[in-house]
């Protein structure tokens, strides 16, 4: 999501933020920063000096960034800015949430500029979907998960019965009659022509 809007007042400049709309538990695991970029424009005939840019929320952690000078006609872009939510309340939502988050500027301890973003918080099993970084969807794969053993062991005793090897070694053997042979009862099952 984009946002441009205009600083007005003592201070005459434009902010500009673009952050993704909705985070889960796989971005933050996966250290993928949910803030994209964030712009200060300085329209003033003055230096701004000072310049502290700060978000948090009620469920997003303090982060902030303060840069020494912007000088006049000048637009700095700040990318140490984050928008996370506390890890703890996160892990334990068990369906998405939407809430917000505010944006504070402020020039020599003066508040300039406080604007509130809508965001989305999601449980730690919901995926963004296609249109948000579809490849995290790989970060759900859990190849170690307890439960995938009991079930190669089960695979491993119907493969024994059907072909007389109970090893799940069938690609690495290379050997297509050995994959066939895997396979054959399930095709039998669905296709009792075969």
């Amino acid at each position: 999501m984009g946002n441009g809007n205009t600083i007005t007042g003592t201070f005459n400049g434009t902010v500009h933020l673009e952050y993704l709309p909705c985070i889960n538990y796989a971005m933050i695991h996966n250290h993928v920063p949910s803030c994209n970029f964030c712009e200060l424009l300085n329209n003033d005939e003055v230096d701004w000096n000072h310049v502290k840019v700060a978000i948090d929320g009620e469920l997003i952690k303090h982060s902030e960034s303060i840069l020494e000078i912007i000088p006049q006609g000048q637009n700095i872009q700040i990318n140490s800015l984050e928008i996370s939510p506390e890890n703890e309340k996160l892990i334990e939502l068990t369906e998405g949430i939407d809430t917000h988050f505010n944006l504070t500027i402020a020039i020599s301890d003066e508040i300039v500029h406080q604007q509130t973003f809508p965001i989305k918080l999601m449980a730690y099993d919901q995926w963004t979907g296609a249109r948000i970084m579809p490849e995290l969807l790989a970060t759900f794969v859990t190849p170690n998960h307890p439960i995938l053993s009991r079930i190669s062991v089960k695979a491993s005793q119907f493969l024994e019965k059907w072909t007389g090897n109970s090893a799940l070694d069938e690609y690495q053997t290379q050997d297509p009659n050995r994959v066939r042979a895997r396979w054959l009862p399930f095709m039998k099952h669905s296709d009792p022509n075969l």
